[in-house]
């Protein structure tokens, strides 16, 4: 009895940019282009163009169906440093160059991984959307090219051309009509004109002169590059979500505990930011406010990683994941091209926030 094809659980997206390194305990990692993605695994392509013979033999006997692996995601942006600890390879599939195609599925996930997933397969799919819609729109709105001309002759063109210089020469407008001159009027006796009202005009004092002078060159601009500042106003706080690393300290940097949590910013601006990852091993989340809790956190930026330590000011549950919590942070230590690097972040979040609302 043949076996019911049961339908895929997961949608696939093919991103048209995607990468993944492949790990492998004592075996150079190689990276790999993702072709399509889903929340449960991705489909790669492993490419032996620029590999040594050595490192290519060994991935070749390694990629193999059942075979588990260390996966970390790469590309695109938001799924960069998402770390998968078992993905197994499902299928494999040698391609004529000698290339491979291979399917893998992630292992066990957390909270965290399936809400990065998710937001990540959400984005993508509506910004396929919208690509999609604008090019029905730009083909709908396209103008239809004229029709082309057919080729005349040489014959047919010296006919068309005498024609139409004959046509503009019967076209010629008529002349204006002869208007006839006006008779000359006969002088008549001006009329009275009555006389004008007149007042004294008032005259400007010293005194006004002065206001009126000095209100015109001291009176600032109504912009908004001198409007006052209201008191106690913060910056804005823009949304970035990166992968992040943190572990909790005393004001000093002493250290608290043993492991190191993975969590991911929020929001941030450069005097803090927001962190949502696990509860803490030294103490209820709820405690670390009245302890003056800090914590030294890893900011896995693409180019540099940003270091810095922070005090802890606010403590709340996670409204996106169980069992995590959201930590409003403030730096209290931090070098100044690490404090650069934040204000670079900072500023290309607002410019994507202002892209997305035009």
């Amino acid at each position: 009895m043949a076996a019911k094809n049961t339908p895929r659980a997961k949608v696939r997206l093919r991103l048209d940019k995607g990468t993944l390194l492949l790990r492998q305990f004592g075996v150079t990692s190689i990276m790999c282009s993702i072709v399509d993605l889903s929340e449960a695994g991705c489909q790669c392509h492993f490419s032996i163009a620029d590999l040594d013979e050595e490192t290519c033999n060994a991935w070749k006997q390694i990629l193999s169906p059942g075979r588990v692996l260390s996966v970390e995601l790469t590309e695109p942006m938001e799924l960069r440093n998402l770390i998968f600890r078992e993905a197994q390879v499902r299928w494999l599939k040698t391609l004529r160059d000698g290339d491979l195609d291979f399917g893998l599925q992630f292992g066990p996930l957390d909270d965290y991984q399936k809400e990065i997933l998710a937001n990540a397969m959400m984005q993508f799919a509506s910004e396929k959307l919208r690509a999609k819609k604008a090019a029905e729109a730009l083909t709908k709105t396209a103008v239809r090219r004229p029709p082309q001309l057919p080729t005349l002759n040489s014959t047919d063109a010296a006919v068309s051309a005498f024609t139409l210089t004959a046509n503009n020469a019967v076209e010629k407008a008529p002349p204006p009509p002869k208007v006839p001159p006006a008779p000359p009027k006969s002088p008549a006796t001006p009329a009275p004109v009555a006389a004008a009202r007149t007042e004294p005009a008032q005259p400007l004092t010293a005194t006004r002169t002065r206001r009126s002078f000095e209100h015109e060159t001291t009176a600032p601009a109504a912009t908004a590059s001198n409007a006052p500042q209201k008191p106690g106003e913060r910056q804005k706080r823009q949304n970035v979500f990166m992968a992040a690393l943190f572990e909790f300290c005393d004001s000093k940097g002493g250290q608290w505990e043993n492991g190191i949590h993975q969590g991911r910013t929020v929001d941030m601006n450069e005097g803090g930011f927001k962190l949502e990852g696990p509860a803490p091993d030294c103490c209820e989340a709820e405690q670390l406010i009245s302890r003056d809790a800090h914590m030294i956190v890893i900011i896995r930026n693409p180019n540099k990683d940003i270091r810095c330590r922070c005090r802890v000011r606010s403590v709340s549950p996670s409204p996106n994941m169980r069992e995590f919590w959201t930590y409003g942070v403030q730096i209290t230590d931090i070098t100044e091209e690490d404090r650069k690097l934040l204000r670079e972040l900072y500023i290309r979040a607002g410019f994507a926030q202002i892209s997305k609302r035009r």
